[in-house]
Formats: C-alpha cells, sequence, structure tokens
C-alpha cells in the first residue's frame, strides 16, 4: 500500500486503503474502491468500480460512475457522494455534509440521510425545495 497521505491510482485494478490509516486521493478505473474500517482519505473516485467505506470511515468525497457507493455505519463524508447509473447505500448513523447525487435518480436529496435502526437505500429521492431554495421553480 501507499505511504501515508499519498495519493493512489491505477487502472484495470482496485485499491484497499488498509485499517486506521489515512490516504490522499483514491482513483481508479475498472476497479472497486475498499476503505477499511477507521481509515481516512481525501476523496474517492471510479470508473466502472463500487466503492466500499467500513463502519468509521473519513473521507472528503465519493464519487463513482457505473458503480454503487456504500458508507458503513458511522461513516463521516465531509463533502459530497455522486454516483452516475449507480445506487448509494448509508448504513445507521452516516453523516454526509453536503449532498448525495443520482444522475439517473428522479431527484435529489439535500443534507444529511435519515438515521435509522437499520440501512437506508436512497433513490427515487423527494426533494425539499426549501433546503435548495427553489420551492417557486418545482411548484
Amino acid at each position: 500500500h501507499a505511504s501515508e497521505g499519498h495519493d493512489i491510482d491505477k487502472v484495470n485494478g482496485s485499491i484497499t486503503a488498509e485499517a486506521s490509516h489515512t490516504y490522499g486521493n483514491l482513483e481508479t478505473v475498472n476497479g472497486s474502491i475498499n476503505i477499511e474500517s477507521s481509515a481516512r482519505i481525501e476523496d474517492a473516485e471510479t470508473v466502472n468500480g463500487s466503492i466500499k467505506a467500513a463502519d468509521n470511515v473519513h473521507a472528503g468525497s465519493l464519487s463513482t460512475v457505473n458503480g454503487s457507493i456504500r458508507v458503513g455505519a458511522q461513516g463521516q463524508i465531509a463533502g459530497t457522494i455522486e454516483t452516475v447509473n449507480g445506487s448509494v447505500f448509508i448504513d445507521r448513523g452516516g453523516n454526509i455534509a453536503r449532498n448525495i447525487e443520482t444522475a439517473k435518480a428522479m431527484g435529489l436529496l439535500v443534507g444529511n440521510p435519515p438515521i435509522r435502526n437499520e440501512g437506508v437505500a436512497f433513490g427515487p429521492f423527494q426533494v425539499d425545495c426549501s433546503a435548495i431554495g427553489m420551492c417557486g421553480v418545482l411548484a
């Protein structure tokens, strides 16, 4: 694995961020990204692969094209979660600071996901127009 805080870039391969370590940006094409428990990363991005963040992961933003994103219990995502042609799953206690965006879903979820005892799969979404200041446009 890379040294603490360094970036990892791969083509045709998966990336594993080891538990309790700190990484920079993780990027891969045709591979998945697995972020083990209590790891810290800046951002993770993949094309044709999924991102799985275990429990207690701290990350900037997560982004995938043609893949799903799963954030484990108590995951802390400081930025956004984006997927094109994929699904997003936030386990109990996850905290998303900004937005969850899916280009092929029916809407946009703004703010933190609801906290429930079981995991919550998102999409299609309901939009709270007051949260994004677009009630007049959406009416």
